[in-house]
């Protein structure tokens, strides 16, 4: 694997749907595109050392976990739908690098 440019993380970020719930942190990915020049740097420098370390920083690596009605009728766990809300870092560099 070489080196993450900056290229690729700005392919990666516009890649993303928008207008998603916020992840554990409140942060959107139009928060990052946004900041974009700004975080440019640091965003590369995490995805760098998660792709050399093999492993994604602990405070990166969590999530929410929603349960959504999936009907109107409750009758059993079934009928709720399980969704993360993961982190944007976390995704990013999930996508990049998995």
């Amino acid at each position: 694997m070489e080196e993450v440019s900056e290229d690729e993380l700005e392919i990666v970020l516009h890649s993303f749907q928008k207008d998603k719930s916020p992840g554990p942190n409140g942060w959107t990915i139009e928060f990052f595109l946004g900041f974009y020049d700004l975080l440019k740097v640091d965003l590369l420098r995490v995805v760098e050392e998660s792709r050399l370390s093999g492993m994604i920083h602990a405070p990166f690596n969590f999530a929410f976990l929603a349960l959504i009605l999936k009907t109107n009728d409750l009758v059993s766990c079934d009928d709720f739908g399980l969704i993360s809300l993961c982190n944007c870092i976390y995704n990013i560099i999930f996508k990049i690098i998995f």
